[in-house]
């Protein structure tokens, strides 16, 4: 898939923030009959992994990603249970090798590993989302936010993986 812009990621992100929760609502379903096995997984980490705030803020994200990546796109196959597994594994070994990584070699290794994303608009934003959310006074723990970010990543890399244009 082609990178997509922070332009796009801006207006779609915006888009989403002035809308009702019935069409929020619609938008899960859609995103439900197109990407049933991803929605079904971002939902089961919400209920193992998080708690009610979290969870609706990571299916609000998983839901805006969802959408900026379908329009950017002329089409997206159905991400399967063995292409998030994959996926998750990927990241998994990325997390370990940066866990490795310290002071200066941890920032070299993570602006590498943002510099050669794909979608890095997209990453940017959540970040930028789930650092405001954790800040004091945010609707997340702290804590979360990187996990958050990780299974976003997940949904995001499933998707770019899957797109055909």
């Amino acid at each position: 898939m082609k990178t997509i812009s922070e332009n796009m990621v801006h207006e779609v992100a915006t888009a989403m923030l002035g809308l009702a929760p019935p069409a929020i609502e619609a938008m899960v379903e859609e995103m439900a009959a197109a990407q049933p096995e991803l929605l079904g997984y971002v939902i089961a980490l919400g209920e193992t992994n998080y708690h009610a705030c979290e969870r609706e803020l990571l299916l609000y994200l998983c839901v805006t990603v969802w959408r900026v990546m379908s329009g950017a796109a002329t089409g997206i196959r159905r991400v399967g249970e063995q292409r998030i597994a994959r996926v998750q594994e990927v990241n998994a070994q990325m997390v370990q090798f940066l866990d490795g990584e310290i002071g200066p070699d941890f920032a070299r290794s993570v602006r590498l590993i943002v510099a050669s994303y794909n979608q890095k608009d997209i990453l940017k934003y959540l970040l930028e989302t789930l650092s405001e959310e954790a800040a004091p006074g945010g609707s997340i723990r702290a804590s979360s936010a990187g996990p958050m970010l990780l299974d976003l990543k997940t949904v995001v890399d499933c998707l770019d993986q899957e797109a055909q244009a």
